[in-house]
């Protein structure tokens, strides 16, 4: 799995928020498995959108093409895209029970 995780600047979060939840079904034709939008509690112009991808290709597949439905005309044409990273699952080892969660190991008080 890849996540995409783009950090934004808009001047109208209203409209961010509307142009994600249209957006619902080019993500899935991408293969889009989560995403959320979330603000900045400080800063209302401030958002980070996560996007789940079953790999790295569609995300980038996905980011170009959502970008060309930008155009200067768009009320969103004006944000900012401060940054858009990919990050990867890591694999979790079969022998190691911290990364199995589904199993979470009992942790024992310290008395001193």
């Amino acid at each position: 799995m890849t996540l995409l995780v783009v950090r934004l600047r808009v001047a109208d979060i209203q409209e961010l928020e509307r142009n994600y939840s249209e957006r619902e079904a080019l993500k899935a034709t991408f293969g889009c498995t989560a995403s959320r939008l979330l603000v900045d509690g400080e800063d209302q112009h401030s958002a980070l959108v996560l996007l789940e991808f079953p790999s790295e290709e569609l995300a980038r597949q996905y980011a170009v093409t959502s970008a060309s439905f930008l155009g200067p005309k768009t009320p969103l044409a004006a944000m900012t895209v401060i940054s858009a990273k990919y990050f990867e699952d890591v694999p979790a080892s079969s022998d190691d029970p911290v990364d199995d969660l589904s199993h979470p190991t009992a942790v024992s008080p310290v008395v001193t």
